[in-house]
C-alpha cells in the first residue's frame, strides 16, 4: 500500500517517470493469482503512463484491458473507478488511439 501511495505522491507533483517505476515493480512483485491487486495496479499504471510528458495511449489501452478481465471477473469498484477515468482520458487526448473503443466498450460493460 506504501508504493501505491508513494506512486499516487509521484504523479502528483509532476514526476511521473518515477510512478511508472514504483507501479511497475509493484506490479512484477504481485503475482497474478491476486487479480484484484493486480487489476487494480495495472489501471493505476495506465493513467499514470498518459500522466506522462511523454503519454503512451496504446501501452495505456492494453493495460486498461488487461486491468478490465480482472475488473471482470472480480467485480472491483475499484478497478472500474480507475478504468473510467482512463477512458475518459483517452476520450478527450487520444480519441483514435488504435483499441480505444474496444477499451471503451469493456469499460462500459463493467457498469
Amino acid at each position: 500500500m506504501l508504493e501505491e501511495q508513494s506512486a499516487g505522491g509521484y504523479r502528483a507533483c509532476g514526476q511521473t517517470a518515477e510512478a511508472v517505476r514504483i507501479l511497475e515493480d509493484k506490479i512484477k512483485a504481485t503475482g497474478e493469482h491476486l487479480r484484484r491487486d493486480h487489476g487494480h495496479l495495472l489501471a493505476k499504471l495506465a493513467n499514470t503512463v498518459l500522466a506522462t510528458k511523454e503519454p503512451e495511449p496504446d501501452r495505456a489501452i492494453t493495460l486498461g484491458l488487461r486491468s478490465a478481465t480482472a475488473a471482470a471477473l472480480t467485480g472491483s469498484a475499484r478497478i472500474g473507478k480507475e478504468l473510467r477515468t482512463l477512458d475518459s482520458v483517452l476520450a478527450v487526448r487520444f480519441p483514435t488511439a488504435p483499441g480505444r473503443h474496444e477499451l471503451h466498450d469493456a469499460v462500459a460493460a463493467l457498469r
